[in-house]
């Protein structure tokens, strides 16, 4: 008996014979390359999802729940609306991902029970998304008319926001983890710096507020599909040209004496703001693991606690709400919510009008008993 075709998916193929190591989309006998290195996974999660949206052709008729895949729903999401999506390639790679756990069910096996089994392979905020992701294919399905019914997807709850934030002191441990960290080899230090890039990247996102995703991108050359690091202009576009504006805004941010100082010596050997082995990287999960490890950090302390200890120090010495906000790209009233009792002023003045509530109390209350005291005296001396 022969063996259930795997359908299409992603192979990595090694470096040989002078060639580099790249992923391919295997379809059977057939092999296609999708021009991305190893570091490029999105990139090749997104070649992927466009090869399966140009391979099958999805019906576009109504039908009933039990005779529609769900992977046409989700070709026609992958087709019609990833990329109108200004995170397109992500999108993308998360669609592969239901694709291949839903690939042979319908959309009446849509349930809570499924959707529970599918979260369990995830993790909890992966999960959650992807969901989101089903939930918004099905929802265009049903508008562009082809099926009538309501379909819900069950999803997870959202985690806790993180609340981790590190002390300057803590910072400086993380930093220095980093900067002298060796490469050991067969039981020996060599001369190699294996952090030394995460030690950048955690300067960077210090002094910008930045997410982890746009330090990462930031380039020294003005390009359409990168931020953009103008060192004369002293000024951090961190915003592609070329991408759609988001919740997530990415407004131009100034760059202060200390970080130029720090930018300006980059610049001389390297393009991008942060690089590894001569080239651009799209994840530091493997090596922050490591310098968390050495820094003797806890675990709760991941990327985005930079971004995090940035705000909650601003707002700390007293910055206004305001300008917080416009610096980290958010809204004064998130600021507000999630950091504004760092701020020296917080409930200051009802802490202060407490205080005085409180001495006018006493005062008050002395002056009552005093009040009484002499009625009882002057109706002793009538008696």
């Amino acid at each position: 008996m022969s063996r259930a075709a795997k359908g299409a998916r992603l192979w990595l193929r090694p470096a040989a014979h002078g060639k580099l190591a790249k992923w391919y989309v295997i379809d059977g006998a057939r092999q296609f390359s999708t021009g991305c290195g190893p570091e490029d996974r999105a990139g090749a999660d997104a070649a992927l999802g466009r090869y399966l949206a140009e391979k099958y052709t999805v019906a576009r008729r109504q039908r009933r729940l039990s005779e529609i895949p769900i992977a046409d729903v989700l070709n026609v999401y992958l087709t019609d609306i990833v990329p109108t999506l200004a995170t397109r390639q992500k999108a993308a790679a998360r669609i592969v991902r239901l694709l291949a756990w839903w690939k042979d069910m319908r959309l009446d096996e849509v349930t809570g029970a499924a959707c529970r089994q599918f979260a369990a392979t995830r993790s909890p905020g992966a999960a959650r998304r992807e969901l989101q992701d089903l939930q918004a294919a099905i929802n265009h399905h049903h508008r562009e008319g082809l099926h009538r019914e309501a379909v819900l997807v069950w999803i997870p709850s959202a985690g806790k926001a993180r609340e981790r934030w590190l002390t300057r002191g803590e910072m400086a441990r993380l930093i220095w983890a980093c900067w002298r960290a060796r490469e050991v080899q067969e039981g020996a230090a060599t001369s190699k710096r294996p952090l030394r890039h995460l030690a950048r990247f955690i300067i960077f996102s210090i002094y910008t507020m930045s997410r982890p995703g746009d330090v990462l991108n930031a380039s020294f050359k003005a390009s359409s599909d990168r931020g953009y690091v103008d060192l004369d202009g002293r000024r951090y576009f961190r915003k592609p040209a070329d991408k759609v504006e988001t919740k997530k805004r990415q407004p131009p941010v100034p760059i202060g004496p200390r970080l130029g100082s720090h930018l300006r010596r980059w610049a001389r050997d390297q393009s991008m703001v942060v690089e590894y082995n001569g080239g651009p990287i799209q994840s530091v999960k493997t090596a922050w693991a490591r310098a968390v490890e050495l820094s003797g950090l806890s675990g709760d302390v991941v990327p985005y606690s930079l971004r995090h200890s940035s705000i909650t120090w601003a707002m700390s010495r007293g910055e206004r709400v305001w300008d917080v906000a416009k610096q980290a790209g958010t809204s004064a009233e998130m600021i507000e919510r999630h950091y504004g009792h760092f701020h020296p002023e917080f409930l200051a003045g009802v802490a202060e009008g407490r205080g005085s509530m409180t001495a006018n109390k006493w005062a008050g209350t002395k002056r009552d008993e005093r009040a009484r005291d002499d009625t009882k005296k002057q109706a002793i001396t009538k008696d």
